[in-house]
């Protein structure tokens, strides 16, 4: 109810929303629906276990890891774009692709989104993080207020609001060729009440 509304943060109680009487499926589940009921069915958990890396064995993982995933969506000779929002996601992802366009001399987009709904300070911070990582950076202006089914404030608003920049960027890239864009979506993300994802999937 309204604990979920005025918690801080963006996360949540997993099976909780805020409707009375709705229920949230949880991550890893399926619903099975009989006519003796409904009930969720999990296919899949995370299992926690301790970390026995070093630091120095941490790091090197993790970068292998992000700049191995990067580098298998840079297979075709296009160039590729990035989202750069100015937080450390799109900046590592941004990062990542730079470094691996060295070795194909690929063009690397960084598209940044000029918003009345994020704070102004973001495009600086953005701009200043392309500057200093490379790429071509390009700052898109979009007015989400002029999009009615935004204006009207529905309980969806955050995923319209996505859609509506996703399918700008998506427009931009098709406009230069790119026929790959990189999102700073990870794990966590997957976790957590992101209405986003439903248009980044879509």
């Amino acid at each position: 109810g309204l604990n979920e509304v005025f918690s801080i943060g963006p996360a949540r109680t997993y099976g909780c929303g805020v409707l009375k009487d709705m229920e949230e499926l949880l991550p890893g589940h399926y619903l099975i629906c009989t006519p003796d009921g409904i009930r969720q069915q999990s296919y899949w958990k995370l299992v926690s276990r301790p970390h026995e890396d070093s630091y120095e064995r941490t790091i090197e993982k993790t970068s292998f890891l992000v700049e191995d995933s990067v580098r298998r969506q840079m297979v075709s000779d296009v160039p590729i774009c990035t989202f750069l929002s100015g937080g450390v996601d799109s900046s590592l992802l941004l990062k990542a692709a730079v470094q691996a366009a060295e070795h194909t001399g690929r063009q690397v987009w960084a598209v940044t989104f000029d918003s009345r709904l994020h704070p102004s300070c973001d495009l600086g911070i953005a701009g200043r993080v392309a500057a200093e990582l490379g790429g071509i950076h390009r700052v898109i202006t979009v007015d989400e207020l002029e999009q009615e089914e935004i204006r009207n404030n529905p309980v969806d608003r955050c995923y319209l609001c996505k859609r509506h920049l996703f399918s700008m960027l998506k427009a931009f890239a098709e406009e230069r060729g790119i026929d790959r864009i990189l999102d700073g979506t990870n794990e966590d993300d997957m976790h957590v009440y992101r209405p986003g994802i439903r248009a980044l999937r879509e």
